[in-house]
């Protein structure tokens, strides 16, 4: 309840500035664009999306670890997503029987136990990169199912280097990355 509180609270502002900088009024001649409707039957969706999203990971995670890769939700069309890795119909089936939603399976490549072993090297090689060869990670996460993405100050620069090292024993993307900001208190 409380989020939907919020995310209204934050719409009413956007609708208000919408409606102030709007200029004048002309004959539209398109057809408006599709709205969502936030209803309560969308929020219980998206709970009961959210409810079986968390049912799926647990179980998949344990039985069938190196197939699946991840969970999506897509409460505008009613559907959670299963990211696994193609290749046993048995899988499909019972992914689909765990919940009582409607399962769309994604194929990848990559199980998510295989993109964790590779982002846990890619941390500890952080202090070669940053050391010996003068590169900062600035950000490290997955790439559900396809890479570990590895964060760059300079990626043209850097990327190159980092995908050579790692090509021959993983799948990485380099991308341009954000230096964290620090929270100082206030003084």
């Amino acid at each position: 309840m409380r989020s939907r509180t919020l995310f209204a609270l934050l719409l009413v502002p956007i609708a208000a500035a919408g409606s102030a900088v709007a200029g004048p009024r002309h004959e539209a001649t398109a057809a408006p664009p599709a709205e969502v409707v936030f209803s309560d039957e969308f929020w219980l969706q998206q709970d009961q999306l959210g409810r079986a999203a968390d049912t799926v990971e647990a179980v998949a995670r344990r039985q069938w670890p190196e197939s699946y890769a991840g969970v999506e939700l897509d409460p505008v069309a009613n559907v959670l997503i299963v990211r696994r890795v193609p290749g046993d119909p048995g899988v499909d089936e019972a992914l689909r029987a765990l919940v009582p939603v409607s399962v769309r399976l994604v194929d990848v490549v990559y199980p998510e136990r295989q993109l964790d072993v590779w982002n846990e090297r890619v941390l500890v090689d952080r202090g070669y990169w940053e050391k010996q060869r003068g590169i900062e990670i600035l950000e490290l996460g997955r790439d559900p199912g396809r890479c570990v993405r590895i964060g760059l100050d300079n990626p043209e620069r850097d990327g190159p280097a980092v995908i050579a090292h790692y090509r021959q024993t993983m799948a990485v993307c380099v991308s341009q990355g954000d230096r964290p900001d620090l929270l100082m208190p206030d003084s």
